[in-house]
């Protein structure tokens, strides 16, 4: 036996428990599935990862924090590696302050929490 929880993401949550089959379970995972897909929360972070990936000055920031990342993992020098990841860190606060990706960071936070919220509801009401 498997067992679900119902709710409404947008919502207030409400928590029915229902006894089912694996097939029943994993219809059930599906629809909710297409449920969060097709919450507003959802579909703007979608919008907001494809603006974020046409936006040159945003990928080239990107690639420049990552290349620093990557000099630093290969550093021996203890003094150089410190200083590649302080850059590495500054590179990667100014990705993080530019208004897409605040807001990109925010929605994906919020569906997160939720989500882990969800769990870990679900895990304790297993576990009992």
């Amino acid at each position: 036996m498997y067992y679900i929880k119902i709710f409404e993401i947008d919502n207030e949550y409400t928590y029915n428990y229902l006894a089912m089959t694996q097939n029943e379970f994993l219809e059930e995972e599906f629809k909710f599935l297409e449920m969060l897909k097709n919450t507003s929360v959802y579909r703007r972070m979608k919008e907001l990862s494809k603006e974020i990936s046409l936006n040159v000055d945003l990928t080239e920031l990107a690639s420049e924090r990552d290349s620093y990342l990557e000099q630093a993992s290969n550093e021996e020098n203890a003094e150089k590696k410190h200083d590649l990841l302080v850059l590495f860190n500054k590179k990667d606060n100014e990705l993080r302050s530019h208004p897409l990706m605040k807001e990109y960071l925010a929605l994906y936070s919020s569906i997160h929490s939720r989500l882990s919220h969800l769990s870990n509801l679900l895990t304790k009401e297993i576990k009992s």
